[in-house]
C-alpha cells in the first residue's frame, strides 16, 4: 500500500525519473551536410539576380571581375585626371532624363516582385557640407527619384520587367581639395510582402 502512495505521489507531482543514460543530452554532436547549388554571376548578365550595364561614358564600365564600377577620375584621363574641379558639378549621363542617357541602367531578374533600397554611403569626406555632392538620377521611365549620401530610396513591388535608368551629379562647390566623395552604392532587394 505503501509502494502506491509513493508512486501515486510521484506522478502528481510531476517528477519522472529517467535513467542517466537517457537523458536529453545524450548525444555529444549531430551533423549533416546538403549540396548547395549557388551560381555566380557577372553584374551584366541576365541570369544574374540583378543585372547592372553601363552606359556609353568610360567613366562607367565593367572592371575586370565584370563588377560594375564607378571611377571617376582615372577613368577621364588615366595620364593626368585625379578627380572633379573644386567649385565645379560633372554629370554623368543625362542627369534631367536619365532614361535618354543613363550613366548606368539595372534590373532584377527575380521571378517575383522586389522591394529595393538603394542608398549611397560616403566613406570619404564631404567637410561636413550639408548639401548633397553626390546625386544619383533614377528612373523608371514613369517617375523619377534621387538617392543621395545622406538618404536611402525605397521602392516597393517592382517587378522584374522594370529597367531603371540612373544618371549620376558630383556637385563640388563648397568642397575644398582635401575632400573624398568615395563610397559605396549599395542596392538591397527583397521579396515584396
Amino acid at each position: 500500500m505503501r509502494r502506491r502512495k509513493l508512486l501515486y505521489g510521484l506522478g502528481a507531482s510531476g517528477a519522472v525519473l529517467v535513467p542517466s543514460g537517457l537523458t536529453a543530452a545524450a548525444y555529444n554532436s549531430f551533423t549533416l551536410t546538403r549540396e548547395a547549388s549557388i551560381g555566380v554571376e557577372g553584374d551584366g548578365s541576365a541570369s544574374a539576380f540583378l543585372t547592372l550595364s553601363p552606359g556609353t561614358s568610360n567613366i562607367v564600365s565593367t572592371n575586370t571581375n565584370d563588377e560594375l564600377d564607378i571611377a571617376i577620375g582615372n577613368a577621364i584621363d588615366s595620364n593626368k585626371a585625379a578627380g572633379v574641379n573644386v567649385g565645379s558639378q560633372l554629370d554623368v549621363g543625362t542627369f534631367s532624363d536619365p532614361t535618354s542617357t543613363p550613366a548606368f541602367t539595372f534590373q532584377h531578374n527575380a521571378t517575383d516582385n522586389q522591394d529595393i533600397d538603394i542608398s549611397y554611403n560616403l566613406t570619404g569626406t564631404d567637410g561636413g557640407d550639408a548639401d548633397a555632392n553626390v546625386q544619383f538620377k533614377i528612373s523608371d521611365g514613369s517617375n523619377e527619384y534621387t538617392v543621395t549620401e545622406t538618404g536611402t530610396l525605397s521602392l516597393t513591388g517592382i517587378a522584374n520587367s522594370t529597367l531603371f535608368s540612373v544618371a549620376l551629379r558630383v556637385d563640388t562647390n563648397g568642397l575644398s581639395s582635401t575632400e573624398d566623395l568615395t563610397g559605396d552604392l549599395t542596392i538591397t532587394l527583397n521579396p515584396s510582402s
